[in-house]
Formats: structure tokens, sequence, C-alpha cells
């Protein structure tokens, strides 16, 4: 009876989990030929961003857009009252068609003897006087109309009809977001690296799953004395016009130097150790744990020196379940 007991034991008892395979995915070593990247950090800004103001006195008699709309360049935005400034351009009208009949006579009259040459210079220099008033008047009434300088979004308006308005009182601001601008410091070791035209991947905590792409438009030609650094500017076209004036951004060139064929594998695949930096290679069924020594970190890339070789086969999700000598089952690669 006791012998059919431990019998029973032996069937039913669990098996260490530790000896179980466990399921990986698995990547390659591969050699590749990768351009070292330049990286930076700055804002966007807008290529054209004006705060529009009142170029006369009075009140606002109506707006034409609504806040956050789209101007087009030449679209009329706000118009003043204008009834005197109407009546003026009319009185300046009516004064230049009465002088210059005055000087057609004048003219006549001189032709025949009648008038002296005085008299005639007087009616010319009256109807000029008379040209400048009614120009004058115009630009005044002008003045009462204020239009979009160019294409972009209408925001912070800062009045609303029927509001009174002075000389240099702010209106609203209009910002062209497509295309917008990065502006950003690279350490002046990268100079001879970059150029212009040179290709840009910009990435915001905005969007952090979206890369941008752009080129390098201006590189200034000055360094910054105190951080030792250039300002570099990238052009972006955000044509969904997500990045918008003051976000934060982080560049990434490509830069123009070579460098040679070397292995790289994804920083995904490392295992961060306090003596060191490893990943888990594939040998057989086992995963052991290799001690590896990187270079140049590209993007979600590592480049290895020391303790892989082309083809080898390392682990690159389900670290956290092994450890040296692990058995393991590939689940996908």
């Amino acid at each position: 009876m006791l012998r059919l007991f431990l019998l029973l034991l032996l069937f039913v008892a669990p098996v260490n989990a530790d000896e179980l395979p466990q399921a990986v995915v698995i990547t390659t070593v591969k050699e590749s030929c990768l351009n070292p990247c330049v990286t930076g950090v700055g804002t966007f800004t807008a290529y054209n961003d004006v705060v529009l103001k009142a170029e006369t006195t009075g009140r606002i008699e109506s707006l034409h857009f609504k806040e956050g709309d789209r101007a087009e360049a030449h679209q009329k935005l706000f118009t003043i009252y204008n009834k005197e400034q109407t009546a003026k351009v009319k009185k300046a009208e009516a004064s230049l068609k009465l002088n210059q009949s005055m000087l057609m006579r004048k003219e006549a009259l001189h032709r025949k003897g009648f008038t002296t040459p005085q008299e005639l210079e007087k009616a010319e220099a009256q109807v000029k006087s008379d040209e400048a008033e009614l120009a004058l008047a115009k630009e005044d009434l002008a003045k009462t109309e204020i239009y979009a300088p160019f294409d972009g979004v209408l925001s912070n308006r800062q009045v609303c009809k029927g509001a009174y308005v002075s000389n240099g009182d702010e209106l609203v601001r209009i910002q062209d977001l497509t295309p917008i601008r990065l502006t950003f410091q690279i350490p002046q070791k990268e100079i001879p690296n970059i150029k212009v035209g040179d290709k840009v991947t910009a990435t915001t905590d905005v969007y952090p799953n979206k890369d941008f792409e752009g080129q390098v438009e201006a590189i200034e030609p000055s360094v910054n004395e105190d951080t030792r650094s250039v300002t570099v500017y990238a052009s972006f076209g955000n044509d969904e016009e997500l990045l918008i004036p003051g976000l934060y951004g982080r560049a990434q060139l490509k830069t123009s130097l070579k460098k040679s064929s070397s292995l790289y594998i994804p920083e995904q695949a490392l295992v961060i150790r306090p003596n060191g930096i490893y990943v888990y290679k594939k040998v057989g069924e086992k995963a052991a744990l290799t001690k590896i020594t990187l270079g140049a970190r590209l993007a979600d890339q590592a480049e290895v020196l020391t303790g892989l070789k082309k083809g080898d086969q390392i682990v690159l999700e389900g670290q956290d379940k092994l450890h040296d000598g692990s058995l393991i089952t590939v689940s996908g690669n």
C-alpha cells in the first residue's frame, strides 16, 4: 500500500517551472553600415508670426473671422468705423475735381494771353495739393480695414465688436504653420559632419510614436562662446499642422561621415547589469548570458564591438524570464 502511495505522488508532483522551456522572440546579429547620427534639442517656431495692430483710432464695427480660423493672405479681418474717413475722401475728391476744372480754364486763358504765368502756376500747385490730400485721405480710410498679411491661423484675439481701439492696440495674432522651423543646437565638433540639405528626423513628447521628416535649411556661421555649440535651422512641411510654435523637439541627423561595416543589434535586446552589458545568446536549446562591449548607439540600434559575431541569434523579447542556461523555445523572430 505504501509503495502504491509513493508511485501516485511521483506522477502528480508538480514539475519545477525553471525546468520548463521559456518562450522567447529572437533576432539575428547582422552586419550593417550605418552613418553616425548627430542629435540636438530645440524649439519649433513659425516662419511668419505677427501680432496685427490698429493703425488708427476708432470703434470696431465688424469682425470677419472666428478665433482659430485659417485666414488666406489679403483676407479682411477687421473693419473699424470709417464714416469720418470716408467723408474726408469724398471731400478731397470733390476739391480735386473742382480745381482740375479751374486749371483747365486757366490753361485755355493762358494760351490766349488772358492770364499770367503766375496764375497758371498757382492753379497747378492747387491741383497737386489736392492730389496729395486725396492720397492721405485714402490712406487713412485704408487703415480702417485690417487684412491678413499672409496665410495663417488666427489666435489670441484681443478685441470684440464695438470695442474702441487706438493706434498701436493689439488686435489678433496670425501664424503660418506650413512649413514650420525647428531651431536647435549641436556641438561644435559636429560642424564638419553636417551640411545644408541633410535629412532631419524630429520627435516630440506630444506625439511619441511619430517621426517628422525635414531637412537642414541653414547653419549659423558662428559658434556660441558660452556653450561651444552651433545653431541649426531645419524646415518641416507640417502639412497636418501637428507641430506648433513653442513645441519642444528632438532632432536627429545622419551625418555625411561614413563608417565601415559593423555589427548592430536592437537596444531592446540588451540586459543591463551592475557589472556590464549582456545579451542572451541562443546556444542550442538554451540561453547563454553573454557579456558584450558596445560602440556607437544610433537611434534604437547599438554597435557591438566584442562578444558576438555575425549570424548569432540573441533573445529580443522574454529576457526577464531567463537566467544563464535557461531552456528556451522560439515563439517568433
